[in-house]
């Protein structure tokens, strides 16, 4: 996962939602809580994902910002792994009545997409991807993104198949 390391990519981001939600906080005179989702399984690899980070982070933003105090920040799954992100967003789903693949074929994880006749699909042998299955597969769904390797389209039997080996390695 080392290889997927943006230096800085969450402060990147970070800074671009604090400065909306500033600008909503003085637009329309209220307050306003923004949400990351960085979690548990990203902290041995992305620093920036890390408590200390993100509380460095927003005192800094805080402390360079006048009005900054009518933002909040939020950071749900910080000691929660991909399972228990997709575990909260299939019952949030259901209590909002949303159909869960519709809502997750529009999402991505893939470092490595790739487009296969005008269509885009998402890998499934990055680690994020690995991560991603895992996921799913203990949540006991499957996937409703499509995955490709470089022969093209493959099956979701043949992904789980693919991630459970590459578990089975690790863990032995």
């Amino acid at each position: 996962m080392k290889d997927t390391v943006v230096p800085n990519r969450n402060k990147i981001f970070s800074s671009i939602i604090q400065a909306v939600a500033l600008s909503i906080t003085q637009e329309k005179n209220t307050t306003c809580g923004i949400a990351l989702g960085v979690h548990a399984g990203d902290h041995a690899i992305y620093p920036d994902c890390r408590q200390e980070f993100r509380d460095a982070d927003f005192e800094a933003f805080k402390s360079g910002n006048w009005g900054a105090e009518k933002v909040s920040l939020h950071t749900p799954y910080l000691n929660s792994t991909k399972f228990g992100i997709l575990r909260d967003g299939e019952k949030c789903c259901d209590r909002l009545h949303i159909d869960f693949d519709s809502v997750y074929e529009k999402t991505n994880t893939s470092y490595k997409p790739l487009e296969i006749g005008k269509k885009w699909y998402s890998d499934y042998k990055s680690a994020s991807s690995v991560e991603r299955v895992e996921a799913f597969i203990k949540l006991g769904r499957k996937d409703p993104v499509k995955y490709a390797d470089e022969g093209g389209p493959v099956t979701w039997e043949q992904v789980v198949e693919h991630v459970k080996n590459v578990l089975s390695k690790h863990e032995g």
